[in-house]
């Protein structure tokens, strides 16, 4: 016999939070908006679930804001997909001194892996709904996203 490859819901939320703390480590400095889409198989509904956590860091005075409402719930999205292997993603965009930059990962089992800068470019100028082209927004530099934990 195999073993189930689809963790418990225990693991799916603990590697939520992991991810999601990988996340924000990795972001530094500035205001963070967190976006995780989730679409769960037709075997557990085939709903699309969408949540959104907004974050500031400021390395400089360690002090960091988090929603933790909004935390719960982006968590629970991200665990709701790992735990039904659904297919998603999560994008990063952060505001700093420097500009706006947006980062991206794809949902692959329990892992997020980064996506490569010109998939987050096309990700983020793509109209979700007509599939048409759309202008990127000046000043925002697309780049991949970063290695989280066990993404290697």
């Amino acid at each position: 016999l195999t073993p189930d490859p689809t963790p418990t819901l225990r693991e799916a939320c603990d590697r939520a939070v992991e991810l999601i703390a990988g996340l924000l480590l990795g972001a530094g400095d500035g205001r963070h908006h967190l976006v995780c889409s989730v679409r769960l198989p037709d075997s557990a509904g085939g709903q699309s679930l969408t949540a959104a956590l907004h974050t500031i860091d400021d390395r400089t005075t360690g002090e960091v804001e988090v929603n933790r409402e909004a935390a719960l719930a982006l968590a629970l999205v991200l665990a709701a997909g790992i735990a039904t292997l659904g297919t998603g993603g999560v994008v990063l965009r952060t505001t700093h001194r420097e500009g706006e930059t947006v980062h991206g990962w794809r949902l692959v089992g329990s892992r997020l892996r980064p996506l490569t800068a010109a998939e987050v470019f096309t990700a983020y100028c793509t109209d979700p709904y007509t599939g048409e082209p759309l202008a990127p927004e000046p000043g925002v530099e697309h780049r991949s996203g970063f290695p989280l934990p066990d993404t290697d």
